[in-house]
């Protein structure tokens, strides 16, 4: 018996260890993967019903003059940043929902709105005069 004989079960019985869980990852990410697809899939189709809803001519039009008809409306430079206007808008917290606006009295200054943090000084004074 040779000294490495000793150790071949071993290692053949961690060459199929390894080679089990690198199956058992493969059949994970598959799993994941159909999840995302099926998500994906539910996503567009709420997103193409909403958007039949508010334009209902586009049911009309076959897959390549509605694909024209988003990228003539949507993916110029207008949407590009209507859409990064929006995920802003979306990633900032909602102020308003956790902190309680207090009753105003009759000797209680006029509360300004939150946007007007976001003026500078001059457009502070135009909204002065607005008032």
């Amino acid at each position: 018996m040779t000294s490495t004989s000793k150790y071949d079960a071993r290692i053949n019985d961690q060459k199929k260890k390894v080679d089990q869980a690198v199956a058992e990852l493969r059949k994970l990410k598959n799993m994941q993967k159909a999840e995302e697809r099926k998500e994906q899939a539910e996503r567009a189709g709420k997103r193409g019903i909403v958007l039949e809803t508010l334009l209902p001519d586009t049911a009309k039009l076959d897959d390549s003059h509605f694909k024209r008809f988003l990228e003539m409306t949507i993916t110029n430079d207008f949407g590009k940043n209507k859409l990064k206007l929006i995920l802003n808008e979306q990633a900032k917290p909602n102020i308003t929902e956790s902190v309680p606006v207090p009753a105003q009295s009759k000797n209680t200054a006029q509360i300004k709105p939150a946007a007007m943090s976001q003026l500078d000084e001059t457009d502070s004074e135009d909204y002065e005069d607005f008032i």
